[in-house]
């Protein structure tokens, strides 16, 4: 039995300050190839995460508002759209970080991201194996 890619949602996680932050899935937007994951904190959006699908290929982007980052949210969310990738059955991923992107570039490497040229980051997902 195949589980919808959106079935788990939504979830929470606990940032490393004790704060549970809800991540769900956004509304559509017809006709879209994107996959957008918003991160509530009550009704406060912490941050968002949209995967852009283009064949086998997910393109990620995330944003974490200023107040949250620092605090593994970012992480979390990495972490989801790998999970999300591969319920999609995409068979890689990639992200952009522009140089002074320190943090960011350091958790999509813990994630085994790779540079692939400047600024672009890339991750192979396996087939019928979520990566964590």
């Amino acid at each position: 039995m195949t589980r919808a890619p959106l079935e788990d949602y939504p979830r929470t996680v606990v940032l490393k300050d004790g704060v549970h932050v809800v991540l769900r899935p956004a509304d559509p937007t017809p006709g879209s190839d994107a996959a957008a994951i918003v991160a509530l904190d009550g009704e406060h959006v912490a941050g968002t995460t949209v995967l852009t699908r283009r064949g086998s290929v997910g393109v990620i982007e995330v944003r974490v508002e200023e107040r949250y980052r620092g605090r593994r949210l970012g992480m979390w969310m990495l972490l989801d759209a790998v999970h999300l990738a591969s319920a999609f059955g995409l068979a890689r991923l990639e992200a952009r970080a522009e140089a002074d992107a320190a943090a960011y570039r350091a958790a999509l490497r813990r994630l085994d991201f790779v540079e692939e040229a400047p600024g672009v980051l890339v991750k192979t997902l396996h087939a019928s194996w979520p990566d964590f």
